[in-house]
């Protein structure tokens, strides 16, 4: 069995994440998928209609709770698999 996320799964995760981005969607989302000990990070659009885009630590800057002092490193990005 594979262990950790692949490049065809992380592109099947950024083509399912920006179907949802759009005018007449959201406009924007953090998408977090996590295996054998990788993180990846996909942000997509904007944080209001016309607004500042959408970064991987959006949902730090959005939620007090995720921003506690244990919780911060979940919300660092880390490098994604080539």
């Amino acid at each position: 069995m594979a262990e950790g996320l692949t490049a065809a799964g992380l592109e099947r995760l950024h083509a399912a994440a920006a179907q949802h981005v759009g005018d007449d969607r959201v406009p924007g989302l953090v998408a977090l998928a996590a295996r054998g000990g990788q993180v990846h990070v996909e942000a997509l659009g904007e944080l209001t209609v016309g607004g500042m885009p959408v970064t991987g630590d959006s949902i730090c800057l959005r939620s007090r709770r995720c921003c506690s002092a244990a919780a911060r490193p979940c919300c660092r990005p880390t490098p994604s698999v080539p």
